[in-house]
């Protein structure tokens, strides 16, 4: 098989402005099938080119790769009951109708909560963020309607901190980036990688200029880079690691990460 047409849809869109380079993999669950790097980081004329090796601000990816697959680690090793509460971990998000929330409402995107708030504005720590949310009260009766949040997110990374009492940047690195040896996929990329990261955005607002090298998310960037919802920044050969693992319903080069019927459950529809 070749992969021709991935190129040429990616150059298409590149001619298109869609973006001004990209770095393509495509594996199976045995080895990469394909591998590609296009064009340059910005759409300056002298922009370095995008090399395969590049390493992306992996935006919502993080919700996947760190709190859903601690979430995942946690069920297997019976710290997180998915359908307990949520005030079983955090009391003080008791109150507003907020006590129906489950962790399974925050993973499948179903707590009623709303999908984002502006919290960068007013907020300056974790702490303050957590305060706003549990003033949030859900717009819909929990487990009723599916709204993508950032919100059930937060909430789902404040649980694995407090069950493990750890930050969430400790134990993505513990548990899940160098088990599986993704090495090159982390928070806060240092200044010594800025060359091998991609610009992000121009910004108009709040952080007026280039963003390159810190987290796009405007509420990750005001409690210092990392939470459980974005701030990963990583290649694509890293995450077709993770892809390939699983494919593999937990699985990593002949070790279990999770537990196969753990896999199954999270990915199902």
């Amino acid at each position: 098989m070749t992969w021709d047409k991935v190129d040429t849809v990616l150059l298409d869109a590149i001619a298109d402005g869609a973006f001004p380079g990209a770095v393509y993999l495509v594996t199976s669950r045995e080895e990469v099938l394909a591998e590609g790097a296009l064009v340059r980081q910005t759409y300056a004329t002298d922009a370095p080119p995008v090399r395969t090796d590049a390493m992306y601000d992996l935006a919502s990816l993080t919700k996947v790769v760190v709190a859903t697959t601690l979430a995942m680690i946690a069920h297997d090793r019976g710290l997180l009951d998915l359908d307990a509460p949520v005030t079983r971990h955090i009391p003080e998000f008791a109150g507003g109708g907020r006590e129906r929330v489950t962790a399974r409402h925050l993973l499948t995107h179903s707590s009623g909560l709303r999908a984002w708030r502006p919290f960068y504005e007013t907020c300056r720590s974790k702490g303050d963020v957590l305060r706003a949310i549990c003033r949030v009260e859900p717009e819909a009766t929990p487990g009723t309607q599916a709204v993508y949040s950032d919100l059930g997110i937060l909430l789902m990374g404040e649980i694995l901190e407090r069950l493990w009492n750890l930050e969430i940047a400790v134990m993505a690195r513990r548990e899940v980036l160098d088990p599986l040896g993704m090495r090159d996929t982390m928070y806060r990329p240092p200044a010594s990688l800025l060359a091998r990261i991609p610009p992000t955005e121009v910004r108009e607002t709040w952080r007026k200029g280039l963003i390159h090298g810190e987290v796009h998310d405007e509420n990750t960037a005001a409690i210092g880079g990392v939470a459980p919802h974005a701030g990963l920044f990583g290649t694509a050969r890293d995450l077709g690691v993770f892809g390939r693992m699983m494919l593999n319903r937990g699985m990593h080069e002949g070790r279990r990460l999770i537990a196969g019927e753990t896999v199954d459950l999270f990915t199902r529809r």
